[in-house]
This record gives structure tokens, sequence and C-alpha cells, in this order.
């Protein structure tokens, strides 16, 4: 039951639990090559590859819904962590003229593609 945009409440009548915590899924929607994709921070994922490629030498290409006053968010490659064979970090951020530009923020759907 939604109380408001920030609280819900859920029944379970098998356990009869009446607190707990709510864990974030992550769902791949069409895998390709991809085992899994981790959230390691607020917009920072890391995907792992089913099969490795055959080196880090492969180009990545991404895109992330916006948001109403931010229409440009973008999904770019870590600077910080370089990609390797079996795994690519990711970030999505935004993009605009706001002053929280280039800040990362998790997106309800981040599509990319990775090519070699």
């Amino acid at each position: 039951t939604v109380v408001d945009a920030n609280t819900f409440t859920v029944v379970d009548a098998a356990s009869g639990a009446t607190s707990g915590n709510v864990n974030r899924v992550i769902w791949v929607r069409a895998s390709g090559n991809i085992a899994s994709i981790i959230r390691n921070a607020v917009g920072d994922y890391t995907a792992t590859f089913t099969t490795a490629m055959a080196d880090a030498n492969y180009a990545f290409s991404g895109a992330a819904e916006g948001r109403t006053n931010h229409p440009g968010s973008i999904v770019a490659t870590s600077f910080t962590a370089a990609p390797t064979a079996s795994a690519i970090r990711f970030h999505s951020g935004l993009t605009g003229s706001n002053s929280d530009i280039g800040t990362f923020e998790d997106k309800s759907r981040i599509s990319f593609t990775v090519f070699r």
C-alpha cells in the first residue's frame, strides 16, 4: 500500500514480519553477453561478461533514461577503473545546465552496448 511518495506498507502473511529491509534489484532485460550487473554506489555499476572479451580493447556506448529537469542523462565508462576483458565499470550521470551536472544518479532504465 502506498502511504506517500517515500513510504509504503508491505503485508507478508507468511512470515508475519513487521519490519525489515527492502533491497533494490537490478534486472537485465536482454543480456547479450552480460552475466551480472552490480551496483557499487549511486549511479556506479560494474557489468561482468558471461564470456570474457579477447582483451580490453572494445568500445562502450550507453544512454540512460532522463528526468524532467535533466533530459540529457548519460552513461559513461569509469575513468577510475579501466575496462578489463571480463568486466566494465560505468556510471549514469547528468548533463544540462543545472548545478548538479556531472553527479551520478541511479536511473530506472540504462541501455548500453559493447562493440568489439
